[in-house]
């Protein structure tokens, strides 16, 4: 079980390419503005990647021509604390890896009709509590909860404070 699995220690992007039938080829929004993001959670958490942002724009659009795909996509990049560790809270002595995965995926939500909004009763954590400004898979339990709360809504809005 990795450290990872065990204690949250993660740091991922969300990241949508959409197919582009005038240039033929998949077009990635804000490509390395989620990677400045991704290095400035794996800073945080002490997660040593060998990339730059452009070599991990590079590694993402070769793997997009690679696929092939002639579709929409979201692109996961992973960065983690690899290593099988229980009870090891020093981050600084964990082994760091990086995974990338692309899938094919349409529209998130039905957007041709209204949607239904929520709010859920779920509170987004204090900035000075967390690191809400990082995609750390360990923060994200919060928004899992809210939106299985409003869950058969299009929409979930969670509440600050």
């Amino acid at each position: 079980m990795t450290h990872a699995l065990h204690y949250g220690t993660s740091v991922f992007e969300g990241i949508r390419g959409n197919w582009n039938d005038r240039i033929g080829k998949i077009a990635i929004f804000r490509l390395a503005e989620h990677y400045e993001r991704l290095l400035r959670g794996c800073k945080i958490l002490r997660i040593d990647l060998p990339y730059s942002v452009d070599d991990l724009c590079q590694i993402t659009v070769d793997l997009a021509d690679k696929n092939g795909f002639r579709e929409d996509v979201y692109i996961r990049p992973l960065a983690f604390k690899g290593q099988e560790a229980v009870a090891n809270l020093n981050l600084n002595s964990l082994d760091d890896e990086f995974m990338l995965v692309m899938l094919p995926f349409g529209s998130y939500i039905d957007n041709t009709r209204p949607l239904k909004c929520q709010t859920s009763s779920w509170r987004r954590p204090m900035d000075s509590s967390m690191p809400t400004g990082v995609k750390i898979a360990g923060l994200y339990t919060t928004s899992i909860l809210a939106k299985s709360e409003v869950l058969g809504l299009q929409v979930m809005m969670k509440r600050f404070f």
